[in-house]
């Protein structure tokens, strides 16, 4: 088997699927809150319950892969679920049916996330792991960058009607199924060394975090739960004046930041050290706040680039930070998967609860302000705390 042909091949999977998943992404928003008429407070408990559902259960689709040895059948699976889920948005006529959608189709995210790092790993040299994820994931973002500018002309072009907006859920079944077929007949399992312990219980994760490492985590944790959603900045967006039609190129400009910066700050946390990159997407994070605080649709469409700033350099320090450990790695990213999942997860009913009861505009000072505390009493808490290796 060609190793880097299966790259390449996992490669267009990941470029046809996240081409549908960004056709709809800007849309749903304005599908519960301007089309099927329910709150922002509706909105939230979408994102939460598909958030969780994305983020709690990736462990699962990792330790199947581990403890029976296979990758593409969790892929499969994965990939599967979230082909035949995209289409059918267009027949919800509810936020619950949009919300058991939503969950459902991250449900397949989260089974194959974990297995389609690993056999990608598998799938390339060890010294050449950096390249094969890099390329991975620039076919990925690809995928995005097009999905989303596939909305923004079909809107553009026919208008921002419901039946149109529906029309665009029904049309995620081409490239869905096509990256399925390509999964099924193209891509070739690669089986790794056995074993026999997927997790290592022996391993505390309380004695192994240092007290730096704790008080960074808090920091990306309080970070996380304070940066609204893009879903919630797609509203603001169109509270702020911007047309429905042009929301995608929002999420288009925030997603290539994401892709001209990933490489960068994963050198510069080899070169310099993962807290100045966790640093610097914080800092990125509080401006995207300040701007979607202003209300003002130029600034607002601002704040999409810093917020992909702050995607891209906070998770990748934090990652970056955790694989430093010698053991454990399962266990101990599957902890930082399943609290992140509680954090963003609450935090979008919070948002979506604050928003409907104060507005768009009180919400984010709020949440800009005690964001602002939270990087003072990280930056009072750092010296006094040493990290240790």
């Amino acid at each position: 088997m060609n190793a880097t042909r299966n790259i390449w091949l996992m490669g267009w999977v990941s470029f046809f699927t996240d081409l549908a998943t960004a056709m709809i992404k800007p849309i749903i928003p304005v599908y519960v809150v301007l089309i099927l008429q329910e709150g922002v407070d509706k909105l939230g408990m979408v994102v939460a319950i598909s958030t969780f559902i994305s983020f709690a259960l990736r462990w699962l689709g990792g330790w199947l892969s581990d403890v029976y040895g296979r990758s593409k059948p969790f892929l499969i699976l994965g990939y599967g679920l979230s082909a035949l889920t995209k289409p059918l948005f267009g027949f919800a006529a509810s936020w619950q049916m949009v919300a058991f959608l939503s969950a459902t189709e991250r449900l397949g995210k989260a089974i194959r996330a974990a297995s389609k790092d690993k056999l990608i790993s598998l799938s390339s040299n060890s010294k050449k792991q950096g390249r094969a994820f890099g390329l991975h994931k620039t076919l990925d973002i690809s995928g995005e960058v097009i999905g989303a500018l596939v909305a923004f002309m079909i809107l553009y072009t026919f208008g921002k009607s419901e039946y149109w907006v529906r029309e665009i859920f029904y049309w995620t079944a081409l490239p869905s199924v096509l990256s399925v077929l390509l999964l099924i007949f193209f891509v070739k399992e690669v089986k790794g060394e056995d074993q026999k312990s997927a997790v290592d219980k022996t391993v505390s994760i309380k004695n192994i975090f240092t007290p730096r490492l704790k008080l960074k985590l808090m920091l990306f944790f309080a970070a996380s739960f304070l940066m609204v959603s893009e879903s919630f900045m797609l509203i603001r967006a169109h509270e702020a004046g911007i047309m429905v039609t042009f929301l995608p190129l929002l999420l288009v400009a925030g997603t290539l930041s994401q892709a001209l910066l990933s490489y960068f700050t994963g050198k510069s946390a080899d070169d310099h050290g993962d807290e100045k990159v966790l640093l610097a997407g914080v800092f990125s994070g509080f401006i995207s706040l300040l701007l979607l605080t202003s209300g003002q649709h130029d600034l607002v469409a601002m704040s999409f680039v810093f917020q992909g700033i702050f995607m891209v350099t906070t998770i990748n320090a934090i990652r970056m930070r955790l694989g430093k450990f010698k053991q454990a790695k399962g266990k101990i990213y599957g902890w930082f998967y399943a609290v992140n999942a509680i954090v963003t997860s609450s935090a979008a009913l919070l948002t979506g609860w604050l928003w409907d009861k104060l507005g768009g505009t009180d919400t984010l000072i709020i949440f800009t302000i005690i964001y602002a505390i939270s990087l003072m009493i990280y930056m009072v808490g750092r010296n006094k705390c040493k990290e240790f290796y």
